[in-house]
């Protein structure tokens, strides 16, 4: 994942929701992170998961954060 600030702040990404124990995000650097599932996945359980992927600098408070959804299809 990558992300912009006009102002040049450090981005912190993250993960809400159901799923959300399904991925570990790591940060590579101020702008960009990788998302890495925490185990396999099963087809036959469940085709396609949606995670809602969330992104602040820091400034906007606490609970207040820019998310898009992340849709993870599962092949069989």
């Amino acid at each position: 994942m990558r992300g912009y600030d006009a102002d040049g702040d450090s981005l912190t990404f993250g993960v809400l929701g159901a799923g959300s124990d399904l991925v570990t995000i790591i940060s590579r650097d101020s702008y960009s992170a990788d998302v890495f599932l925490t185990r396999e996945l099963d087809h036959e359980l469940s085709t396609e998961h949606v995670l809602l992927v969330t992104l602040t600098d820091g400034h906007l408070g606490p609970e207040n954060f820019i998310t898009q959804p992340l849709l993870i299809l599962v092949e069989d």
